[in-house]
């Protein structure tokens, strides 16, 4: 398989997995009937927290890859890490 593809498919998984992370954060740590829309968590200061402890599950998706023998995947799915940091950092 291609590198570059699977860097884009572990980025695509970072993404995913970040996202999936994001909604449980909102959904267990918040009142998730008010923090569905991205405007009402921004206005609330806690759009950067929520995106920061949503990534924490990129952490088991990076060392289960790595324990598959799939480098490239996890490479991708640090460089999205790495993306969402720069969000959280400009948010």
């Amino acid at each position: 398989m291609n590198r570059y593809k699977e860097l884009f498919l572990g980025c695509l998984a970072g993404l995913a997995t970040a996202a999936v992370g994001i909604a449980l954060v909102l959904f267990f740590m918040t009142d998730f009937h008010q923090h569905y829309n991205l405007k009402i968590t921004k206005a609330e200061g806690i759009l950067g927290k929520t995106i920061t402890l949503g990534t924490l599950l990129n952490l088991a998706t990076f060392f289960w890859f790595l324990n598959k023998k799939k480098d490239f995947w996890a490479y991708g799915v640090l460089i999205a890490t790495c993306l969402l940091t720069l969000l959280t950092l400009f948010v």
